[in-house]
Formats: C-alpha cells, structure tokens, sequence
C-alpha cells in the first residue's frame, strides 16, 4: 500500500471518530503523520481541544495501524505500540 491510499484511510477513521465523538463539544481527533512499519503505517491517535483552557484528559490506545495488505484499520495496545520502538 502506497502511503497516499494510507493516509485516506486514516483520515476516513479519524472523521468517523469525529462523528461519533460523545466529547464532541471540548475535542476533536486530528490526523498525524504516518510511520511506515512493518505491516503498514502506524498514526498516534491525537486530540485537540476546542478550547485550549479547558483541561481534558481522555486514555486508551495510543494509536493505529493502517493494514499494508487488507487496508484494515489496527488500533494497538500500549504493550504493541513499545515493541514497535517508535
């Protein structure tokens, strides 16, 4: 896959994210540059907030892979993400 097609993918995930984001009203998902890895690009999962004085935290998955051979998006444990070394 070229990192073009990964890309759309991703931010075709990122704006169903936005959509279906009950937080909708203090963030929203924004995309991040790919890394290429073994099996596809890899993006952090990263937020924005609507108002940059609001604190907001929000925890889970540190990010997702875009599959190189099905196109399939991957989000990763924390425990996946460190033995990427990225």
């Amino acid at each position: 896959m070229e990192k073009d097609q990964a890309i759309i993918i991703a931010q075709e995930h990122i704006d169903k994210l936005n959509q279906e984001n009950t937080y909708s009203s203090k963030m929203f998902w924004i995309l991040t540059e790919p890394i290429l890895v073994s099996f596809g690009f890899f993006f952090n999962y990263r937020y924005e907030l609507k108002n940059p004085y609001d604190q907001f935290a929000i925890g889970g998955s540190p990010g997702f892979v875009v599959d190189n051979e099905t196109g399939e998006i991957n989000s990763l444990s924390w425990e996946e993400y460190r033995k990427l070394n990225l």
